[in-house]
């Protein structure tokens, strides 16, 4: 009796510790533990790769020199300056990009603060330092810098900004 006793023990120790090793190896390879702010996206489909790291490049290249290498934004983003406009708000989960559908997104780097500007009925008043980059970027890395952008941001903020992106008329 004793000897099954130990058995059994021995295999739910083994099956305890594969489930705990799977789950680690989970964490540190697809998971939060896998680097960044632990908010990355688990998962990048294959056909997306080429597009996040031209994403990635054109985000070093024209976006991080107002919102971060790693897209964290300006200290106090949220707050006014005296001028009129915000600092350069995070990409990532932490900020608003999320909000806005992907055509959004598209024309505010397209068009720049302008486009926000004209956009009167949502924003009152509201005055936008954010370049144009239409002439500098072509449409295939505008897109791919969204792609880029959409890595920075968990899970729920992906769901959340797909909704919008189906919902949205524009």
């Amino acid at each position: 009796m004793k000897g099954r006793r130990w058995i059994w023990s021995m295999r739910a120790f083994i099956y305890v510790s594969l489930i705990l090793g799977g789950a680690g190896v989970w964490w540190f390879a697809w998971g939060p533990g896998a680097g960044g702010n632990g908010d990355s996206q688990d998962f990048i489909w294959p056909l997306e790769m080429t597009e996040l790291a031209i994403g990635r490049s054109v985000h070093r290249t024209y976006c991080a020199q107002c919102h971060g290498i790693q897209g964290v934004g300006a200290p106090n983003w949220a707050q006014q300056h005296s001028n009129g406009t915000f600092p350069p708000p995070p990409h990532d989960s932490t900020g608003h990009a999320w909000h806005h559908s992907d055509n959004y997104l598209y024309r505010i780097i397209r068009d720049g603060g302008k486009f926000l500007e004209e956009q009167s009925d949502e924003m009152l008043g509201f005055v936008s330092a954010m370049p144009a980059w239409g002439d500098s970027l072509s449409p295939k890395e505008i897109q791919a810098v969204i792609i880029y952008i959409k890595s920075l941001w968990g899970p729920v903020e992906l769901a959340f900004q797909e909704y919008v992106t189906a919902s949205s008329v524009n």
